[in-house]
């Protein structure tokens, strides 16, 4: 399997196999890579032919950086129609949003009458389809950011056999992620910067009970802190390069980087 993953203007592709215990990787690198949008489509088109056919791999899938979409929640009372609340909702947004996004809508576990949302451009997905098509590969998936590193927590570790657990991506000095799954689904997802020496929230979708918990918590994963006590059955943790968060590393902390 080939894994492209888009974090910023770099494209990192991954080859790998299977095995039972975790995947093993075959090859590695990385490429300058343009927004995606269709006057790059064909430039676009060029670079993933030439990883494909420089790995020899015919099956992949691709990871849209988080800085391309953006993230929202909606709730829906259950004596009202969803696609009216959702059309509402929509317009509460940039003008025209329903001509340029296209969302996507996943149930939650703080309740049942609300929905996490992910916009994505439609333009990004129209060009990654059409450069796919055009290559004439098997894609697997098109996933988003931190929710594509989610399904390799599950894929590869069974953290679907997990009561809790939280999956973290952490930068240096960019925006970092997080994501809280209990249950299977999702319970709060987090945008944050590190700041002198604290994490500096800048946007929480979800459950937004105990709050002040996971803010200790990830405050001290991110500032290399002894770890409070948690409830989480696992935390995973990947960032920059597996240097920096060696460096982070608890002994309760597992990385996926």
């Amino acid at each position: 399997m080939l894994s492209l993953i888009q974090n910023g203007q770099k494209l990192y592709y991954l080859l790998w196999e299977p095995s039972e215990s975790a995947p093993i990787v075959k090859k590695i690198g990385s490429l300058d890579f343009p927004d995606i949008n269709f006057s790059n489509k064909k430039y676009i088109t060029e670079l993933i032919n030439n990883i494909v056919i420089s790995t020899g791999v015919n099956n992949l899938s691709f990871t849209i950086s988080n800085d391309n979409v953006f993230y929202s929640d909606i709730e829906v009372p259950k004596d009202v129609d969803f696609n009216e609340i959702f059309k509402w909702n929509q317009n509460q947004f940039l003008e025209h949003i329903s001509d340029k996004y296209s969302v996507y809508h996943y149930p939650v576990h703080y309740s049942s009458t609300s929905f996490f949302n992910i916009h994505i451009k439609k333009e990004i997905l129209s060009v990654l389809k059409e450069s796919f098509k055009e290559i004439n590969v098997n894609v697997h998936s098109i996933s988003v950011g931190i929710f594509s590193a989610e399904i390799a927590c599950r894929k590869w570790y069974n953290a679907d056999s997990l009561k809790k657990y939280l999956v973290v991506r952490l930068s240096a000095k960019g925006k970092s992620y997080l994501l809280e799954v209990v249950d299977n689904k999702l319970n709060r997802f987090m945008i944050f910067k590190k700041i002198k020496n604290s994490i500096q929230p800048l946007q929480v979708v979800g459950n937004h009970n105990d709050f002040n918990q996971i803010f200790d918590l990830i405050n001290s994963v991110a500032y290399n802190k002894k770890l409070p006590n948690h409830t989480f059955s696992k935390i995973f943790l990947y960032g920059d390069s597996l240097k920096f968060i060696n460096k982070l590393l608890p002994d309760d902390v597992n990385s996926i980087c």
